[in-house]
């Protein structure tokens, strides 16, 4: 197997964490190894929500990339989320700085590796699948499936079922912490659907998770829903079944997509949801993105939290090349980064998906956001503001 020249920083995986990170050290000098098994632009399982996170990553980027996204990609500016309670009733909650835009994803990634691809210290490897891994002196080789890569730096950010992360003594994956989802794509053929909410539907099959109906630029509509892995067992059905009985038994879907086709086949997913626990660096190492299981438990968010990841990978390793040091002790400084920004939102939100399990706490909430317009209020300055969020999981604060 050949071997390539040095580099200092291999990223496996040129998705958003990878090319976020990639973007934020591009002007840094160091030459930086970008690998992917897929040729960009690529299919991504997704929502392709940009919240606050999302959007807010991009602008801390540097070269304009925020601009760069307005004038170069098309997205749907959103005004607010709808919340339909699993007896029918829906409230509109207005936040649109919360709930900014939706992309499709696959053009969305394109662009931000085309950003990250604007230096010429960063060198792609496409079509090539990362394998392996091993230390040798003061460096690390990464072996694809084509050649031998070394660099004194590795970020693994190629998703859940990347090999380098598995071989890692810090991959801990448990099924009880994940969700199964599906996704597609539906259109009106005569008419453009003038929708700018999202709307989250919890039908009582469904819970604690949901139906997401996302509105996209072109008029279509991004479909999906997710369901607990342990749910899947309990019915001892493909979720792609489940899929199928809902759209044809459930009215409220079926009201939303009166008139519209299917133009994307049904893709399916697993949504790995973390805890915050464990570790997600070693000696030479860091992992980010999904690869690291950075999926929020409660709304699904993952564009925001990877890119958010790829940044602090891209701190790290400045500091690390800075000090010259790249010891496994220095590199929790990612894990503390990562851990500060994250995980007591993440403890909040597994507590609320508990609460979401309750089919008559949803239908009291939405039915209150409805009548109360005070309650309504709170809860939009709740998302807009995101404070006093720990008043979410007490299930008095919804009577």
């Amino acid at each position: 197997m050949p071997e390539n020249s040095s580099f200092d920083v291999i990223i496996s995986g040129a998705g958003l964490g990878g090319a976020a990170c990639a973007i934020h050290l591009k002007e840094s000098g160091l030459k930086i190894a970008l690998i992917d098994k897929a040729v960009f632009p690529r299919d991504k399982i997704c929502g392709g929500g940009l919240s606050d996170r999302a959007t807010n990553a991009l602008k801390r980027m540097p070269a304009n990339a925020w601009e760069n996204f307005l004038e170069s990609c098309n997205y749907l500016h959103l005004e607010g989320i709808s919340i339909t309670s699993p007896k029918g009733e829906t409230a509109t909650l207005n936040c649109p700085v919360t709930y900014g835009y939706t992309v499709i994803r696959r053009e969305f990634d394109a662009f931000l590796l085309k950003e990250a691809l604007k230096s010429n210290n960063i060198k792609l490897f496409s079509i090539e699948k990362s394998v392996a891994y091993e230390y040798k002196n003061e460096e690390i080789i990464v072996h694809t499936n084509k050649q031998k890569i070394k660099a004194r730096l590795l970020i693994i950010a190629d998703g859940f079922n990347s090999l380098l992360a598995r071989q890692t003594d810090i991959f801990e994956y448990k099924e009880k912490n994940a969700a199964v989802c599906v996704q597609t794509v539906f259109q009106n053929p005569s008419q453009k659907i003038n929708e700018k909410n999202i709307e989250l539907y919890y039908p009582s099959r469904c819970l604690p998770f949901y139906f997401w109906f996302f509105p996209l630029h072109d008029g279509s509509v991004n479909l999906g829903f997710g369901v607990k892995s342990n749910v899947l067992r309990k019915e001892k059905k493909h979720i792609l079944e489940i899929y199928k009985e809902l759209l044809n038994s459930d009215k409220h879907i079926q009201n939303k997509l009166s008139g519209m086709q299917q133009i994307s086949e049904p893709q399916v997913a697993l949504l790995p949801l973390q805890r915050l626990n464990k570790r997600f660096s070693a000696e030479r190492i860091m992992i980010a993105g999904t690869a690291a299981m950075l999926v929020d438990p409660i709304s699904g968010e993952g564009i925001g939290n990877a890119m958010l990841s790829g940044e602090f990978a891209a701190n790290q390793t400045l500091k690390c090349f800075r000090e010259n040091n790249f010891h496994a002790s220095f590199m929790k400084n990612y894990d503390a980064s990562l851990k500060k920004r994250l995980s007591s939102e993440f403890t909040r939100n597994r507590m609320l998906l508990e609460l979401f399990n309750h089919e008559w706490l949803i239908n009291i909430g939405v039915h209150k956001v409805i009548a109360n317009n005070n309650f309504k209020i709170k809860i939009e300055e709740m998302l807009i503001k995101n404070t006093s969020r720990w008043k979410l999981v007490n299930p008095i604060f919804y009577i």
